[in-house]
C-alpha cells in the first residue's frame, strides 16, 4: 500500500539579507523593499511498504552541494531515511534571498555580497534548516493510504533567450518587453508534466479540530525561468511558481496543495520576464495553473505504485570542476529525475522523450546546483551562460548527464 503526508512552513526572510539573482541590486545595496508573497518549504512524503522517499522543496534560487549535504545529513537520523532517499529542490526565484557566493572570484573580497551578508546568511539557513527537518518530520508521521496518477499540461509562455546570427555569434535576450523585435527560435519545451497524489481513506475521527493531510498533491514541473520579476524589483517573491502554486490550490478548492520542480530550462525565460510589474506574475503564473488543472480532467491513475530509487554523482574529467548529484525515484509508470544544475532545454526533453516510464518530470537545481550546463553546440558559440560558467569545464556534461538519466530509469524498470 502505498501512503503520502505532506506539510509546510513559512520561510519568508527577514529584510536584511540582499536579493539573489541579480548582480545589478548589489550596486544599491539590495536588500529587500518588502514581501510581494511569502516563500515556503514544502514537503512530502510517500512511502509503500519498503521504501520512503522525502520530497523537500523550497523558494530559494541556489542550495550548494555542500549546503545539501549538510541539510539532508541532518533530516535524515531525525526521520529514519536514508539520505539518498531525501530530494531537496530549490525552485530558482531570483526574488529570493541570498543564500551562497557563486561569484567565486570575489569570495574573499569584502564588497562581495555574501561576505558582507554572511553572517545574517547562515542565520537564515539555519532557520531554513529547521524548518525543513520539522516539515521533513511532519510529513513522515502523518501518512495516510493514497493513489497517484499522471497527465500533462501545455503552455506556450516561454522563449529561448539565445539567438545565434548568420555569423555565429550569439546575443542573449533576457526580456522581449526590452527588446522588441528580437529573433529567437530556439528549442523551448511547453510540455508541464504533473503528478497527482489522492487520499484514498478518510479519517475516522473528528477533523474539525484535528490536523490532517491534504486530500491531495499536484507536483507540476515547469521547465521555464523563473524571472518574471527582475533586476529592479526590490519584492521578496516565490515568483511565477508561488503564483501558479496559489491558483491551482484555489481553483481545485480545499484540501488542495501544490508543488513546484524547475525543468531543464537554463536557456529559456518567461515571454514576460524581469519585470517590476507584479501583474507579469499573474499572467504567467495564470497560464501555468490553469494549463495544469485542465490537463487533470484527462489524468491516468498507476497501474503500480511500487516505489524505487536510485542515485549516482556523475565526475568531471577535470579536476576542479564539482561533481553533479543524480538522483531517479519511481512509483509505478511515474518517473523523477533530479539533477543539481541549470541544464539547457535540450536535456530534459532527450531525457523525457527516452524514458521507459509514461510520466516522467525532470527537476533541476536539486539536491545542489554547480551552474549551467549548456550543450556543447553551446561552449562553441559562447554567449552569457558560457562566460558565466567555469572557465575549465567539461563540455560534455550535458550529454554525460543524459546518459547517465537514461542508464538509471532504465536500471530501475529491469
Amino acid at each position: 500500500m502505498t501512503s503520502f503526508g505532506y506539510h509546510e512552513a513559512d520561510i519568508t526572510p527577514p529584510n536584511n539579507l540582499p536579493l539573489e539573482g541579480y548582480e545589478h541590486r548589489f550596486t544599491y545595496g539590495g536588500v529587500p523593499s518588502g514581501v510581494n508573497d511569502n516563500l515556503y518549504v514544502r514537503a512530502l512524503s510517500l512511502a509503500d511498504d519498503s521504501s520512503e522517499f522525502i520530497l523537500i522543496t523550497v523558494d530559494l534560487c541556489i542550495l550548494s552541494n555542500e549546503r545539501v549535504r549538510r541539510m539532508r545529513e541532518r533530516i535524515s537520523p531525525v526521520l529514519g531515511v536514508p539520505e539518498n532517499q531525501i530530494i531537496i529542490s530549490a525552485s530558482h526565484t531570483h526574488s529570493g534571498p541570498i543564500t551562497e557566493n557563486p561569484w567565486e572570484e570575489i569570495s574573499n573580497d569584502e564588497s562581495s555580497p555574501y561576505i558582507r551578508f554572511q553572517h545574517e546568511c547562515e542565520e537564515y539557513m539555519e532557520f531554513v534548516t529547521k524548518m525543513m527537518i520539522s516539515s521533513a518530520g511532519e510529513a513522515h508521521l502523518k501518512k495516510t493510504p493514497c493513489a497517484c496518477s499522471y497527465t500533462t499540461g501545455c503552455t506556450s509562455v516561454g522563449f529561448n533567450r539565445r539567438s545565434v546570427d548568420e555569423q555565429g555569434d550569439v546575443r542573449n535576450f533576457f526580456s522581449l518587453w526590452e527588446q522588441p523585435g528580437a529573433t529567437v527560435d530556439g528549442l523551448v519545451d511547453d510540455e508541464i508534466p504533473v503528478v497527482m497524489i489522492e487520499a484514498q481513506e478518510q479519517q475516522s475521527f473528528d477533523t474539525y479540530l484535528h490536523p490532517f493531510n491534504p486530500s491531495r498533491i499536484v507536483i507540476f514541473n515547469v521547465a521555464l525561468h523563473p524571472v518574471v520579476m527582475g533586476k529592479h524589483s526590490r519584492l521578496v517573491s516565490a515568483d511565477y511558481p508561488g503564483y501558479a502554486r496559489s491558483k491551482i490550490e484555489e481553483t481545485l478548492g480545499d484540501g488542495t496543495r501544490a508543488m513546484f520542480l524547475l525543468g531543464a530550462c537554463g536557456d529559456t525565460q518567461p515571454l514576460i520576464a524581469t519585470q517590476e510589474n507584479i501583474k507579469a506574475l499573474d499572467v504567467i503564473g495564470g497560464a501555468v495553473a490553469y494549463s495544469v488543472v485542465a490537463a487533470l480532467a484527462q489524468r491516468t491513475y498507476n497501474s503500480s505504485q511500487h516505489i524505487s530509487y536510485t542515485s549516482t554523482e556523475l565526475k568531471s574529467d577535470h579536476a576542479d570542476d564539482d561533481d553533479i548529484p543524480i538522483t531517479t525515484f519511481t512509483c509505478g509508470e511515474i518517473a523523477f529525475v533530479a539533477v543539481a544544475a541549470e541544464c539547457f532545454t535540450e536535456a530534459g526533453l532527450r531525457i523525457r522523450e527516452s524514458s521507459p516510464y509514461k510520466q516522467t518530470l525532470i527537476a533541476t537545481n536539486t539536491n545542489g546546483w554547480v551552474g549551467y550546463i549548456p550543450t556543447e553546440e553551446a561552449y562553441a558559440q559562447g554567449g552569457y551562460e558560457v562566460v558565466a560558467g567555469k572557465d575549465d569545464v567539461d563540455v560534455k556534461y550535458l550529454e554525460r548527464i543524459v546518459q547517465e538519466a537514461k542508464r538509471l530509469l532504465n536500471l530501475l524498470i529491469e
